[in-house]
């Protein structure tokens, strides 16, 4: 089955900026450059995936540094959404199907919104779900585990150890 990597507002705007998280960045964000080193090396698409509301400057609908330097490959996409879901973005979808993509992986914060938002749209438009729960975050633990149980009825939850496994 053909996979992509769906990356959610790992930005700066969002982790460091706001209050959003009150995890353990470091390790989300460890997790999610594992996923997209894995993902590289396999070929397969990784989508990194940012926020621009009125508030924000370009700046800060960027990719955070830690995931920027990918951006050079030719299997890194990154796209500006305005609205939770990824599947808002007019390219998105038609850039999936023309890559063959029928198994999304999905990252990010936050589990509850952008995650849970893309997660469903993707299972809507008939995409097998993965998600990796530990490269994911929402402002509480108990917010990120009810967006896990809510995505369980449609995906699969995963770490990310076994999910490049799999790769």
């Amino acid at each position: 089955m053909k996979q992509a990597l769906v990356v959610i507002d790992l930005q700066d705007a969002i982790i460091r900026v706001s209050s959003l998280l009150r995890v353990n960045l470091d390790e989300i964000l460890y997790n999610n450059k594992q996923l997209v080193e894995a993902a590289i090396a396999h070929e397969i698409p990784v989508f990194l995936i940012t926020v621009k509301s009125p508030l924000f400057t370009d700046k800060m609908a960027s990719v955070s540094p830690e995931l920027a330097e990918y951006q050079k490959n030719e299997h890194v996409f990154h796209f500006i959404k305005h609205a939770p879901s990824a599947f808002t973005i007019d390219e998105f979808l038609p850039k999936l199907k023309e890559l063959g993509v029928e198994e999304l992986i999905m990252t990010g914060v936050s589990t509850s919104n952008g995650v849970l938002k893309t997660a469903r749209d993707g299972a809507n438009n008939a995409f097998s779900i993965v998600v990796a729960r530990d490269a994911a975050a929402a402002r509480k633990a108990s917010t990120h585990d009810d967006a896990l149980a809510e995505m369980a009825k449609f995906s699969t939850i995963s770490t990310t150890d076994e999910i490049i496994e799999k790769m």
